[in-house]
């Protein structure tokens, strides 16, 4: 018996007895025999845990020595969730093209996005359209999705090759503080930068942000 990841669960009887004359078959068989017994295949069922830990993905790409941080595969995560199963989880990849993924992504640009496949952190915020950057790194994923599948030989290619990338501009352009309020924030002595920040632990966390523009999360980390 033979099977195919884009066919969980489902066998197929082979006229070969041998492994390795079987796993020949179902290669030069392989189009027939999917085509035949998997018309219904579904892009949920092939990228819905591509990213958590312990998948066939995540450890090809340890493997090779292209590891991240645990975060990243959590956002990435959160973008098939909660951004690609909605938009795409039914579709059948074989059947995907460029355009279709082009206006399914920009209805998700616009806040059109159906409800997620299930809560994960990050989640989207429904009616709400994404920052241009989310967009990008949404788009992103998805190729990486993709291109998983041509690697598998469930499709022939990644159809949003040549697909215009989204805009990576800040939305909302932080503004610099100004001067005197720094001045303020930041008197000269102990004693000064004890009454503004009440502590020695406090006076020591601001002066690291103030001095090396460090994000507040990376500070706590």
């Amino acid at each position: 018996m033979v099977d195919f990841i884009e066919e969980p669960g489902r066998y197929h009887q082979s006229p070969k007895y041998d492994l390795d004359r079987a796993i020949a078959w179902a290669k030069r068989n392989r189009g027939q025999l999917l085509a035949a017994a998997a018309p219904g295949l579904t892009l949920a069922s092939l990228i819905r845990d591509m990213f958590t830990p312990g998948s066939d993905w995540r450890r090809r790409q340890e493997d090779k020595g292209r590891v991240v941080i645990d975060k990243t595969y959590l956002n990435r995560d959160g973008h098939v969730r909660n951004y690609l199963i909605p938009l795409f989880g039914q579709d059948d990849p074989r059947e995907l093209t460029r355009r279709y993924i082009d206006d399914r992504l920009l209805e998700a640009a616009r806040g059109e996005l159906p409800a997620g496949d299930k809560p994960a952190k990050g989640k989207a915020t429904r009616g709400k359209p994404p920052a241009p950057g989310t967009m990008a790194k949404i788009a992103k994923t998805f190729g990486i999705c993709l291109d998983a599948l041509v690697d598998q030989g469930i499709i022939p290619w990644n159809p949003m090759e040549g697909m215009a990338p989204y805009s990576r501009a800040v939305q909302h352009p932080r503004e610099d503080v100004p001067t005197a309020a720094l001045d303020q924030l930041y008197p000269s002595g102990h004693g000064p930068m004890m009454r503004i920040w009440g502590g020695t632990m406090w006076v020591a966390c601001m002066c690291v942000l103030h001095d090396t523009g460090m994000r507040p999360g990376e500070l706590r980390a």
